[in-house]
């Protein structure tokens, strides 16, 4: 409810209410120390400059909260999958954000979801034509359509794809990631885009330095106990571990895996 209302206020221009609602719900237990303690290391698995994709409330909206109050990572532009849905939000990412887009406000005003059969798209490089990422993009809903989201995603995508590095929370769906699940590598708590299709059957699998820097050291227990958010995001914690064991015995590389 308060990173909803530090939102509103923000794509009023209204910067102060904001970080005066993200604080308001700070002091209410609305953003529990473990919950923003997951996403500073969420945030830390992306490069610089790095464009997150993510999808849902425990990670969209702390963070907003830390990057606004904490000014952390601030180089990273967060989209959520699901507010792209919405008219405000890609509006908001373009006003706020080094995001290219190509929407016009007014396309973005009228722009419905469409008609699609399984085909292939490609992105290339502006400044440099011999680079060219094509893939296979399906229907997102029904068999038969692409929503708006997609279609705007999937504009934010070919805009910025060469230019930034792109990331998807880990575990991401191919109803909001454009069915590019195949090109994701592995980084631990998110997968980074890649033009070439990773078989984890014949390609090396190499641990993600992420891996490494992942703790919880810092987190105290009552703190999570105070929480089912908090046990609910930590978990990611574990599966991000065990994707990685499960890639490496998939190759039989049980050494590392242990």
């Amino acid at each position: 409810i308060w990173g909803s209302l530090a939102e509103a206020y923000f794509n009023r221009k209204l910067v102060d209410s904001a970080k005066w609602a993200f604080s308001e719900g700070k002091k209410r237990g609305g953003f529990p120390e473990p919950i923003l303690e997951f996403n500073r290391q969420l945030l830390n698995s992306c490069d610089k400059n790095a464009i997150l994709v993510t999808y849902g409330d425990n990670i969209t909206i702390p963070i907003w909260y830390l990057q606004t109050i904490e000014n952390y990572r601030t180089d990273i532009t967060a989209v959520d999958a699901n507010l792209i849905n919405t008219i405000w939000y890609p509006k908001y990412l373009k006003s706020e954000s080094t995001l290219k887009m190509s929407f016009s406000d007014a396309a973005i005003d009228t722009i419905e979801y469409q008609e699609w059969k399984p085909q292939q798209v490609s992105i290339i490089n502006a400044n440099d034509s011999t680079q060219k990422f094509t893939w296979e993009l399906r229907p997102t809903y029904m068999d038969n359509y692409i929503l708006k989201g997609d279609r705007i995603l999937l504009d934010i995508f070919q805009q910025n794809f060469f230019a930034r590095p792109v990331y998807f929370t880990g575990n991401s769906d191919s109803s909001y990631n454009l069915y590019l699940s195949t090109y994701l590598i592995d980084e631990g708590l998110v997968n980074r885009v890649t033009t070439k299709v990773f078989d984890y059957n014949s390609d090396i699998v190499t641990i993600s330095k992420n891996i490494y820097d992942y703790n919880i050291d810092k987190i105290k227990k009552d703190d999570i106990a105070k929480s089912r958010d908090a046990i609910f995001v930590l978990n990611g914690f574990r599966w991000a571990f065990f994707n990685n064991v499960y890639h490496l015995v998939a190759q039989a590389n049980y050494d590392k895996a242990k």
